[in-house]
């Protein structure tokens, strides 16, 4: 999905959420973000160039000292966050990097997440959602920026093909899944795969929600996928293939890692 359908679905409406973990490292695709939330209640030209010069005082952006993101940080965030916006607006802070977070800096942001304030907005980066603390990733609404989309790939027959079996077979695709997996050479393959796979269910997602978008798949084959699901299957089998990308690096077990992806897809029968 690409960012500004991204900002239209999530961030272009009133309802809002009061924190999200965004998988991107590409700051600029957050600063158009945070102009589109800002302009939601005064659209405003001379905050955009004060968010470009970086001196929005209503828009805080933390990223690691050294190593680690500090607990002070955290803690001089909240400090400043404690009185108005100055433009009665909305008060956005991003943390890059938000994998750097620590046990300590950690609890202290989760306090701030878990008594939100109506008027602050979250929005935290990370290129592997698998490495952000627990207890940060379950207070934020998580949504893929950077799908690793390969733009020069134009052959996804074989994702296509995985995408049925798994639709006609679901629970009971393991084996047959396990076999196709192994023919390719490394992880990073069935990597490319899975994010083929991502592709594939994002634009079924667009298609649902009648977001105008380009798609060079088999038209055939994509309409069967979008028939045979809903909205909220559709996220959920988004949700098991983003965790599932994210994992493979470890070096998982493959069987375990189907298994897996089955069970956050269809279920436990």
């Amino acid at each position: 999905m690409e960012t500004d359908e991204i900002i239209t679905k999530y961030f272009n409406g009133e309802k809002l959420s009061h924190a999200y973990l965004l998988k991107t490292n590409d700051l600029n695709k957050i600063i158009r973000i945070v102009k589109t939330i800002f302009s939601l209640k005064s659209p405003n030209d001379d905050i955009n160039v004060l968010i470009d010069e970086g001196i929005y005082p209503d828009l805080k952006i933390i990223e690691p000292d050294g190593q680690w993101i500090k607990k002070e940080q955290i803690i001089n965030l909240q400090s400043e966050f404690k009185t108005k916006s100055i433009y009665n607006n909305k008060r956005i802070y991003i943390i890059k990097n938000a994998e750097n977070l620590n046990k300590s800096s950690g609890n202290t942001l989760l306090k701030f997440l878990e008594e939100p304030s109506e008027d602050i907005i979250a929005l935290l980066m990370t290129e592997n959602k698998n490495k952000v603390l627990e207890t940060i990733v379950s207070r934020c609404q998580y949504i893929v920026l950077d799908s690793n989309k390969d733009q020069d790939v134009n052959d996804y027959s074989e994702a296509l093909s995985i995408c049925m079996l798994l639709e006609d077979k679901k629970r009971l695709a393991s084996i047959d899944l396990i076999n196709k997996l192994d023919n390719f050479e490394d992880r990073n393959e069935i990597k490319k795969l899975f994010q083929q796979m991502l592709t594939i269910y994002d634009d079924c997602l667009l298609n649902m929600y009648e977001i105008n978008h380009n798609t060079n798949l088999n038209q055939d084959v994509f309409d069967k996928i979008c028939k045979n699901n809903t909205i909220k299957s559709v996220e959920a089998k988004l949700n098991a293939l983003i965790f599932i990308i994210d994992s493979i690096d470890y070096n998982l077990n493959l069987k375990l890692l189907v298994d897996k992806l089955l069970i956050m897809m269809f279920g436990v029968d």
